[in-house]
């Protein structure tokens, strides 16, 4: 009986561990996306200095 409830806690601290890295791996993966997007968006950007004439002007 013992080595079955070792098993199935071993079993489980594995999942646990593999759930952790996927969790990692997908929270990676995100800030990734985002932050490549971020870079985009900011390349689309005018130079600051045009945005403060574009609001002065408005």
């Amino acid at each position: 009986m013992s080595d079955a409830i070792e098993t199935d806690a071993a079993s489980r601290q594995t999942l646990d561990r593999r759930n952790l890295l996927l969790g990692t791996s997908s929270l990676v993966a995100a800030a990734a996306l985002a932050s490549d997007a971020l870079a985009q968006v900011l390349k689309a950007l005018p130079p600051p200095d045009l945005r403060q004439q574009d609001l002065q002007d408005a």
